[in-house]
């Protein structure tokens, strides 16, 4: 990552476990007056220590070392998290006039800060457990079947923790979908016939039984999806052009 002019915004340093990336980043934060900042999804958190082989006492005591142990193992870590905190250490040890140096074995995590990411919504706790709960029933794979195609071909169907994560927000999105879809209530039928009758011809007679013309195509049923049911509008029925001419 490197500024307008040439000179680094930042280092990155990453490979895979017991590669030496710690040792190397610590060496360059040395030599070029610099801050480790980790990039690694579990050295994130605090209790972890020794099962993730975090740097020791020792070394963040030679230099300055961010994001590392900064969340309790409770609390998930999400990439969202990590790059909004990476983003703000950045620009901290820029503004300190050191050079960020990221480092890690969390290729997500490089990907989200060099290329973005797409924001995802906000799933609520009880879609999260219900989507985690399919795939530990139903198996990974199972669950990656019911992705849409863009989305599935971009996950391999054994990743557990991407499909749980892509299974969430299409659970989201057809909640929200289907709250969307009942923007009417069934009580706001005279609303709705109101604003059909001025788009609506009705038939010559009220119990000629002929369709209703709607713009340019002929409908003879329709259902509107209210939150206490659904609406269900047949425009070959004379009791509904009864109504529809009263209200008018």
């Amino acid at each position: 990552m490197t500024e307008p002019g040439g000179s680094p915004r930042a280092l990155l340093v990453a490979g895979p476990t017991a590669s030496g990336k710690s040792a190397l980043a610590l060496a360059l934060a040395e030599r070029l007056g610099g801050t480790v900042i980790n990039a690694d999804s579990m050295q994130v958190y605090a209790e972890l220590r020794v099962l993730t082989a975090r740097p020791t006492p020792a070394d963040e005591a030679r230099v300055p070392h961010a994001l590392y142990g900064v969340r309790p193992a409770a609390e998930a870590a999400s990439v969202a998290w990590w790059r909004a905190a990476a983003l703000a250490e950045l620009e901290r040890v820029r503004r300190d006039g050191r050079l960020p140096i990221l480092c890690g074995g969390t290729g997500l995590y490089f990907l989200s800060l060099t290329q973005g990411f797409s924001e995802l919504p906000a799933i609520p706790d009880d879609l999260r457990a219900a989507a985690r709960a399919a795939v530990e029933a139903e198996g990974a794979a199972a669950v990656h079947a019911r992705l849409d195609a863009e989305t599935a071909a971009t996950l391999r169907p054994g990743d557990s923790q991407r499909v749980a994560r892509a299974y969430e927000v299409l659970l989201e999105s057809e909640t929200e979908a289907t709250a969307a879809a009942r923007a009417f209530s069934a009580a706001d039928l005279d609303t709705i016939l109101q604003r059909s009758t001025t788009r609506v011809d009705a038939p010559s007679s009220a119990a000629g039984g002929a369709a209703a013309t709607l713009g340019s195509g002929t409908l003879s049923k329709a259902t509107f999806i209210g939150t206490d049911g659904n609406v269900e509008v047949d425009f070959d029925d004379p009791a509904f052009w009864s109504k529809a001419l009263q209200i008018k």
